[in-house]
């Protein structure tokens, strides 16, 4: 899914593209869905929802997860498995994962000091300068939301962003 998202950069950034890129690679790092290769892997477990969906697919009983394991392993070839916390994969995905990679399409139009940024943005996240991530409630596309959900979210974008009205914004194209 592609979304917009803005991330602040501190004033003192140069706009020098490898600068810039730099930069905005720094802060987008811990993101990341791929982790290096040698991260140990983990367990990460299903929700009762993601349960419901695949027992659902699999006609499969919730209650019984040792079956939707050996289902989940045997269909996708995934690393299933169940503990005392529930049914689990195994993965070495990073869990604060937000994107696979981003693009900034144009340095002349998508780049502005904070305070000169157009007002009708509708990010669906704003990474602040000291690398949170903020998720603002756009998860559908700007086309499909209400007039108050663009409201909703245009309010929680512009909090955040006149809190660095210094900076520059930047305005990405993420992919996740």
């Amino acid at each position: 899914m592609h979304a917009l998202s803005v991330v602040l950069l501190p004033p003192g950034i140069s706009l020098d593209e490898n600068v810039l890129y730099d930069a905005l690679d720094s802060l987008l790092a811990p993101f990341y869905s791929e982790l290096e290769p040698d991260e140990p892997m983990r367990n990460e477990y299903y929700d009762a929802h993601a349960i419901m969906n695949i027992t659902a697919r699999y006609c499969v009983r919730p209650t019984d997860l040792q079956k939707i394991a050996a289902k989940l392993r045997k269909a996708l070839g995934a690393d299933c498995s169940v503990d005392e916390h529930g049914l689990y994969y195994t993965t070495n995905l990073n869990p604060n994962r937000k994107l696979d990679y981003w693009t900034l399409h144009n340095i002349e139009t998508d780049v502005w000091p904070a305070r000169h940024m157009p007002c009708d943005l509708l990010p669906s996240a704003v990474i602040t300068p000291d690398g949170h991530w903020n998720d603002t409630g756009a998860e559908k596309y700007a086309s499909d939301l209400t007039a108050d959900e663009r409201q909703a979210i245009g309010q929680r974008a512009y909090v955040l962003m006149d809190q660095y009205p210094e900076c520059w914004a930047v305005a990405l194209d993420c992919h996740s």
